[in-house]
């Protein structure tokens, strides 16, 4: 199975049975069993909180910078070109 398959099964997952969902991400934790109870209460937040457990989030890495300003990777190129 590729990505986009297997993206697409864990939504459908997810939005029709949502612990088993979380159970497949997490295993047996906290968030296991905070959707548990989310489903059962309420069946529309357990299926929220499953798909943001389940759906790939994409992250935006801020370059560390050190007192001088230079990202690592200029810093790399400086050394090498022996400044």
């Amino acid at each position: 199975m590729n990505k986009a398959e297997d993206d697409l099964v864990k939504f459908v997952v997810a939005f029709l049975i949502p612990p088993l969902a979380a159970y497949w991400k997490v295993g047996v934790t906290q968030h296991f069993y905070i959707n548990l109870v989310l489903t059962l209460l309420f069946f529309v937040p357990g299926m929220f909180h499953a798909l943001w457990l389940v759906l790939p989030r994409k992250t935006i890495k801020k370059p560390v910078r050190q007192r001088s300003g230079q990202t690592p990777t200029q810093r790399k190129r400086r050394a090498k070109q022996g400044r």
